[in-house]
């Protein structure tokens, strides 16, 4: 709410919001061991695409009262927790089969640049959303933002693991 109100200076009210996503991401994580089964996607999918519907028709009414603005935005809220809940979900249950690609090369290359692609990848987007905006579709745009952002956080993340300051910085 406080970055709507123009007040997300250094991004702090940003990082407050996806606090919640922190800490559901360490209990997931405590949690791996966990068997997770095709009805949790399906249930988490529901879940979203139910509270999606329900912020659609609650936004198409032209006056709003400040109580449904935020009806609205916490509806919002958990129907990205339940999206995550599902991609999780989906990760672990078909995780057998990805068990293959964990020996690659590329899969190796994201693994040890995984922390620098982190740390790049959206200003990238932001320097590719900038010149293509209204000039490619945008499925295209996305596209072409995730393939650029991709490659390029990862160039910068690989040169950057060859210095020892920048190791340091890492953390590594």
């Amino acid at each position: 709410m406080l970055d709507k109100a123009g007040l997300n200076i250094f991004q702090i009210s940003t990082a407050v919001k996806y606090l919640f996503f922190y800490f559901s991401g360490a209990f997931l994580y405590a949690q791996k061991d966990r068997k997770t089964e095709r009805k949790d996607i399906l249930i988490s999918c529901a879940c979203s695409v139910g509270m999606y519907s329900i912020v659609f028709l609650l936004g198409q009414k032209e006056e709003k009262s400040d109580i449904l603005k935020a009806a609205v935005m916490v509806i919002t809220f958990f129907c990205s927790a339940a999206g995550v809940y599902m991609v999780y979900s989906a990760m672990i249950c078909f995780q057998e089969k990805l068990d293959h690609m964990r020996y690659g090369r590329l899969w190796n290359a994201l693994g040890n640049n995984s922390f620098g692609i982190y740390l790049f990848h959206q200003q990238i987007i932001y320097l590719t959303i900038i010149p293509l905006n209204g000039k490619v579709p945008p499925v295209m745009q996305v596209g072409i933002s995730f393939i650029t952002a991709i490659c390029a956080a990862g160039l910068i993340a690989s040169v950057l693991r060859k210095w020892n300051m920048t190791k340091a910085l890492y953390g590594l």
